[in-house]
Order: structure tokens, then C-alpha cells, then sequence
């Protein structure tokens, strides 16, 4: 009696031209009563072109489920920030006002600078979890990305310790970005700390900038990019490098090689989170035992730098005796502005909601100067608010405020002319300055 037993196996080929294809093998061998093998009856099929259809499908679906994870991450990230920069707000503006009222000689002054130092750090580490999400504002300006890793150098240097040699390869003529300095800084802290951690056992760290002009052939080859012309920034250690497992899975949120305790698995994702938001890439070069290279392509821009003055201390903002309504929905921020602008000698006329706020223009008969609002209140945004009692009194000044960076800023962004914007946590001097320079326009 006849036995059968089939088989199905994907194999590649090699054609006399060269040229590799892949094939499914599926057939039946059939065996005699001893044993043997005595015929097989089978089809070869080629199927490269539908492997590598199934590879790309492979490919995008791992695409969308990195954006999912980013998605998901960034709501959260959204929801916390709002309530904890109100909480930062209250905790830097009262130390801000107890600082007023201490001297430099007395020993809780060094206390209170401390509470405020560490204030900002929390501050820093929502605005991470914002911009790896995308869902911080880039608030960008022409800017030389030589001057900035020439003035954080000293600072980078401390960051690394004394075991690991930093030097820079800086392009004299290197192309102008535009670009958010507080997030280009972030990006450099975090690729050079990830370089950091990568040798334990010293080692040196390289960070060189060029001017680099990317073409279709460029494209064809990274599978990046675009044509045209960029600024490229490398940081390139001599650390434990990395194998191609982990390569795939570095900007992933939260994926950490690193020991419990020792990293949130965050700050490549931020890095690359902050390329994106400024139209650019990233690739990665590393291999196990020899060191990795990031580079990191911006687009470069036509435009010269403009120079900023300093901003002013808070005793050196001129005070006002302007009539300003202030809307926010957290009593304890609300409580704070309002003695901040009060000792500033501002008239401020208060309010918790959209119809509280409308309410109170109303009784005042519109004879307000400037509306200092939350983005997010309760009933509806400090947007429609502003555009509701525009359409009584078009010269109202307007100052927004948000600690949150979610689709608020789409909108913000056809306002920008019209309306002024200070990020949460702020400090006094932050507020001050702000409605002195809205004031002022």
C-alpha cells in the first residue's frame, strides 16, 4: 500500500543571469510498502514579487503601530500635563513672590531658589513627554546650529564626566535652520547623555555639523529624506554599540536597555519625536563593540538670524493701571495671577467660565483692556472667548495661556498676529513681561 506525505518549503533560487528569486516548493511524496521514496508530484511556484509585498505590509504595519503607541502616549501625556503645569504655576509663582520678600543673606533664600530650580526641571520633563508626542508647540526661529553646541559644550562636558573626551567638528559655513532652540537643546542633552550611557568605561564623543545637499539617488538608497538642502548634525560615541534588534526598536517609547531605575526609555524617542516636528530625519549607524553614529538631517533656511534683546527682571517691567479680565478655571492659578497683576497695579476683574467671563465684559460695558484667558476652560476655549467679545470690542488685547499643547495650537496658529501666547509653568517675570508686551503692541 502506497503511502503520501506532503511538504511545502520557500526557498531562493539562483538563475544562470544572477538574479535571486524566491520560490514555494508544494508537492507529495509518495512511498512503497518499504519504505522508499518511489515518485513526487508537485508545482514550483515563484512568489518574490508577493514576498515583497508581504515584507512592505510588514513594514507599515509595524509603522502604524509605533504611531499608535506615540498616540496613545501623547493623550495620556496631554491629560497630565494640563493639571500638573497648573501645579507647577502656583508652585513657581509663589516662590517667585516669597524670593520678593527675602533677602539674598537669609538661608531660606537658597531654599526657595532650589524649589524653583527643581520646579523647572518638572516643568522640562512634561515638555518632553509633549514633544516626543508632537503635541508641543515649535515655536522656531532662524538660528546656527554651531552657536548652539558651542554654548552648551562646557555644559554637555559636565553632563558626560570626566572619563569621556567631547570634541566638535563644526562647519565654518555652516547653513542657518529654522528651528526651536529649547528643543534643539533637548535633543543634543538627550542623544549625548544616550551616548554617555553607552560608555560606562569613558571613551570619546564626537558632535560635527555640516551642510548637506540630499538628492533622489540619496532617497532611493536610506529609503529618508528628500531632495534638497540640509543641515546634518552626528553624534558619534565609541561606546558598546548596538545590534540590529535593538537598532529597530530605539525610538520606541519606553524601550530601554538600560537597568531598572537607570532610564525612562524616553529620551530617544523624544529625539525623535523633535525631528520630526521639524520636518527632518534621523538614521542610525551602529554596530555591537563599535560605537554609534547619529545623524540627524534638518532643512536649511534662506533667512538671516534676527538678535534678541534680554528679557527684563520683574522689578524692571513697568507697572499699569490697565483694566484686564482675567479668565481661569483653577482657583488656585486664578488666585496667584491676580496678585501678581494686583501688586503690578493692574484693575483685574476675574472669572472661572466662558459665561462668567461674558457676564463680567458685559457689566463693565466692554471697557476692558486686555483679556488674559486659559486655552482650556470648562465650559468652552479661550479662543471662542476671545473671538466672542472681539466681535463687541475689536481692539481688545488678548493673552492666551495653556500648560497643555493639544489641537488648541492648530487653531492658534491663524491667531498668532492677534493674539499673544505664555506658556504654563510661567513665572512672574514671564507673566509681566507678557502683558506688558501685549499692552505695549
Amino acid at each position: 500500500m502506497y503511502k503520501k506525505r506532503p511538504y511545502g518549503i520557500d526557498h531562493r533560487i539562483v538563475l544562470p543571469d544572477g538574479t535571486e528569486r524566491i520560490v514555494h516548493e508544494q508537492a507529495e511524496v509518495i512511498y512503497d510498502e518499504a519504505g522508499r521514496s518511489i515518485r513526487m508530484i508537485g508545482t514550483v511556484q515563484d512568489i518574490t514579487e508577493s514576498k515583497r509585498l508581504e515584507e512592505e505590509l510588514d513594514k507599515m504595519e509595524a509603522q502604524l503601530r509605533h504611531a499608535q503607541k506615540i498616540e496613545a502616549i501623547g493623550q495620556l501625556a496631554g491629560g497630565v500635563a494640563h493639571d500638573f503645569n497648573n501645579l507647577m504655576t502656583v508652585i513657581q509663582g509663589n516662590t517667585d513672590l516669597a524670593l520678593m520678600k527675602i533677602g539674598e543673606e537669609e538661608p531660606v533664600h537658597r531654599n526657595l531658589k532650589e524649589i524653583g530650580r527643581v520646579t523647572a526641571k518638572a516643568a522640562a520633563l512634561t515638555r518632553q513627554l509633549l514633544t516626543f508626542s508632537r503635541r508641543q508647540p515649535v515655536s522656531k526661529e532662524i538660528l546656527n546650529i554651531n552657536k548652539a553646541v558651542l554654548e552648551m559644550s562646557r555644559m554637555l562636558q559636565r553632563l558626560i564626566g570626566e572619563n569621556i573626551s567631547l570634541s566638535t567638528e563644526l562647519s565654518p559655513d555652516l547653513w542657518n535652520t529654522e528651528a526651536d532652540p529649547g528643543q534643539l537643546e533637548q535633543l543634543l542633552m538627550n542623544l549625548v547623555v544616550n551616548a554617555r550611557d553607552a560608555m560606562p568605561n569613558g571613551g570619546k564623543l564626537l558632535i560635527k555639523t555640516e551642510n548637506a545637499r540630499i538628492d533622489e539617488t540619496y532617497r532611493q538608497i536610506y529609503g529618508e529624506g528628500r531632495p534638497g538642502r540640509f543641515v546634518q548634525i552626528s553624534v558619534e560615541d565609541t561606546g558598546t554599540g548596538m545590534d540590529a534588534e535593538t537598532r529597530a526598536h530605539i525610538f520606541d517609547p519606553f524601550f530601554t536597555t538600560k537597568g531598572i531605575g537607570k532610564g525612562t526609555g524616553l529620551g530617544l524617542s523624544v529625539v525623535y519625536g523633535i525631528v520630526k516636528a521639524h520636518d527632518g530625519w534621523i538614521n542610525v549607524y551602529s554596530e555591537p563593540g563599535n560605537g554609534t553614529n547619529f545623524r540627524i538631517y534638518l532643512p536649511a533656511a534662506s533667512g538671516g538670524i534676527e538678535e534678541k534683546g534680554d528679557k527684563p527682571k520683574a522689578s524692571e517691567i513697568r507697572s499699569g493701571n490697565e483694566r484686564i479680565l482675567l479668565v481661569e478655571d483653577e482657583e488656585d492659578v486664578r488666585e496667584l495671577a491676580l496678585l501678581m497683576l494686583e501688586r503690578q497695579g493692574y484693575k483685574v476683574f476675574v472669572a472661572s467660565t466662558f459665561d462668567e467671563a461674558v457676564s463680567v465684559f458685559k457689566e463693565e460695558g466692554g471697557r476692558l483692556d486686555l483679556m488674559f484667558s486659559d486655552i482650556m476652560l470648562t465650559d468652552r476655549s479661550g479662543l471662542e472667548l476671545a473671538e466672542e467679545l472681539r466681535r463687541h470690542r475689536p481692539d481688545l488685547k488678548v493673552l492666551l495661556t495653556s500648560g497643555y499643547s493639544g489641537e488648541h495650537f492648530q487653531l492658534l496658529e491663524g491667531h498668532k498676529k492677534d493674539f499673544g501666547f505664555l506658556e504654563k509653568p510661567y513665572s512672574q517675570t514671564d507673566l509681566l513681561h507678557a502683558i506688558r508686551e501685549i499692552l505695549d503692541r
